[in-house]
This record gives C-alpha cells, structure tokens and sequence, in this order.
C-alpha cells in the first residue's frame, strides 16, 4: 500500500519509555504498565503517545480494511488472547446493535446463505431446551399484541404466499418427528382418551391400529389422529376450541392462529371429503362428546370395524 510504504521511509516510531516497544500509538500498550494517559504523561512529561491526529489514523484504518492475516498470525493471536476475559458490552451499544438489525433477514444480515443458515442453526441450537421465564413470556405477549397478531390466521399475518410456505415447513417438521420416534404435541388429553378406551376393549390390536399417522394433502402435510390402515378407517378427535363445536362458538368467531369458526369447519370438511373420495371411512368426535360419554364413542367404531 502508498501509505504503508510511505509510513516506512518517513516515520520515527515512538518508543515505550518503560520497555522500549515501538509503535505509532501507545494508549493501549502503556495499559499492560498499569498506567493510564494521565499517570505516563506525568511520569514522562517530553513522551507522546500517539503520532498521528484522529484523520491519518482512520486512513490507515481503511487502508487496512480487507487485510486478512496469515494462519500463523492467527495462531499467534489465538495464544496471546487465551484465558483472557473481555470487557462486557455495554447495554447501550446491545440496543444500538438490536435497532440495527431490526427487521432483518439473516440473510440480509450475513449476505451469504451458507452462512445465514449456519448462523440460523446456532441460534436455534442455543435456545433448545431453553425453559423461557415469566418475564420473557409476558415480553413475547406483549410484542404480539403490538403487531397485531394475536387472533389472526397465518394468511391474515403473512399474507397468502408466506403462508403457505411457513404451514409446509411445520408439516414437514411434524413428519420429521414421526420418523424420529417423537410424537407432536397434538396427542391430547380427549385424544388418549379414546385411544385406551379402545385397547381396553381389544379393537385396538385387532384391528392395527396406529396413533397419529401423517398423509399429504392439499400440497402439505396433514395428521390423522387414529389410523387403522388395515381397514382404512381414519378417527379425529376435534378439540372443541381449536375446531370450533358448533355448539359453543358462533360461524364468526375468531379462532388464535386459525381464523375464522366457519372456515375451520369449511376445511375439516374438505378433509373429510378428501379421504373419503380415497376410500376411507371417517370419524370425527367432539372433545366434549368423547368426556360426556366416552361409550358411545366406542360404539360407534365398532359399527364400522365389525
């Protein structure tokens, strides 16, 4: 660089009066001397510490910019820094960094999706099994509420597109959990109720049948509750909030998550055609059907598998 080589022909560097180091600046070396500005300037009152105004050192600051060092200088730098502990940052730089980033990708971020996605993993790595306090659940809350989410359907939050492609990666998430051996938190108290109930009177493993089993429909994956793949029989158990009874909520009901009452119905009844049309035999019980008589329920399976 011209000013590298500049600073070499021309330069007297300044010497370290307590160790003779040399350098352009001294305000940080001096530090390891336990001396601060003040203290090194009254001890050496003829010493400068610094040979340059704050102009020509940012321009050799950008001269430097993009400089990579060698490995060995890495090494080196890697052992000198070992076991050292660094100054926390201090909450008002937090908030600056956080104003900054606000809003972004990690895409936008990193500008390399290599990168973004090694970045998105760690984060995601660094906050599994993590239990949240009071504190940051009541924040989360309340952030929701300010975007105005709360009783809204993805497509109202994210528009159609968006949508879309955030119920297919939780789809596909749900599916990677069954091939892991780990059940999603669908299996409900309604629901392990039914499911005893039936190995208690043997149609469970009579007929094959199977807990919570995933299938492909409308371009994602959906969930079964109860399967008998055997007989081709398929059973949901419908929580009375989440699908919305009839008999408790109004067709315009605003559902947390899900939208409207009437347009749950509209799509359970969309899945019901659908594996119908494939030739399977559908059931649906009610949360409150299966705690008011759990019997019946029964019953009623066993008109169809017998």
């Amino acid at each position: 660089m011209i000013l590298e080589s500049w600073m070499q022909e021309n330069i007297d560097y300044l010497t370290c009066q307590e160790c003779g180091y040399k350098s352009i600046q001294l305000q940080r070396h001096i530090l390891k001397h336990k001396l601060t500005s003040q203290q090194y300037k009254e001890k050496y009152p003829d010493s400068k510490l610094c040979l340059f105004t704050s102009n020509v050192l940012n321009k050799i600051k950008i001269s430097k910019f993009g400089y990579k060092h060698s490995q060995q200088t890495k090494d080196k730098i890697g052992v000198a820094n070992k076991g050292k502990k660094h100054s926390p940052v201090k909450e008002e730089t937090k908030q600056k960094l956080s104003l900054a980033l606000k809003g972004k990708t990690y895409l936008e971020i990193y500008g390399n999706v290599e990168k973004a996605e090694i970045e998105k993993k760690k984060r995601g790595d660094s906050n599994k099994g993590k239990i949240r306090s009071e504190k940051t659940k009541k924040d989360i809350s309340e952030s929701v509420k300010k975007l105005g989410y709360r009783g809204k359907s993805f497509e109202e939050r994210f528009g159609i597109e968006k949508a879309q492609e955030i119920k297919l990666k939780l789809s596909q998430k749900a599916v990677q959990q069954y091939r892991n051996g780990r059940t999603p938190n669908t299996d409900t108290v309604p629901h392990r109720l039914i499911r005893e109930a039936m190995q208690q009177t043997k149609i469970w493993d009579m007929f094959n049948f199977d807990n919570e089993i995933p299938y492909f429909y409308n371009n994602m994956y959906r969930c079964i509750d109860i399967v008998s793949q055997k007989l081709k029989i398929a059973i949901f158990v419908d929580g009375d909030y989440w699908h919305c009874n009839p008999k408790l909520y109004a067709s315009s009901q605003m559902i947390c998550g899900k939208g409207i009452a009437k347009n749950i119905w509209k799509y359970d009844k969309q899945q019901t055609t659908y594996l119908k049309n494939q030739g399977w035999v559908v059931l649906r019980f009610w949360e409150n059907e299966i705690h008011r008589d759990i019997n019946k329920c029964i019953d009623k399976i066993k008109e169809v598998v017998y």
